[in-house]
């Protein structure tokens, strides 16, 4: 089960009759209720509304593969030196493994 995170939220007296009605009739509790209501809002988020969608189209790389061959692109430009000429230093990704880092 993903860790769950505490959420303080002030409802006025109709929200919280309706969450209880609600909790009541599905067996379930008020924080069940709660934390699915958010689930499905979020769902309902269209993409066009949704903020991570502003990286989309950001750069060009002028590829039309780049979804297909991304990795392959990623690996050969981390094996190649750096575009302005500084020296590129390897040193351990995140996970442990021998990365290079500009």
């Amino acid at each position: 089960m993903p860790k769950k995170y505490p959420l303080q939220v002030y409802l006025d007296a109709e929200q919280m009759q309706a969450i209880k009605n609600a909790a009541r009739a599905k067996d379930a509790s008020m924080a069940d209720i709660v934390r699915e209501s958010i689930a499905r809002y979020l769902a309902d988020i269209p993409v066009s509304e949704d903020p991570a969608m502003g990286i989309v189209g950001m750069g060009s790389s002028g590829r039309r593969d780049l979804a297909r061959n991304h990795d392959r692109y990623l690996i050969s430009a981390l094996r190649r030196p750096s575009s302005t000429g500084d020296e590129v230093e390897t040193s351990p990704a995140p996970d442990g493994r021998k990365g290079r880092r500009p």
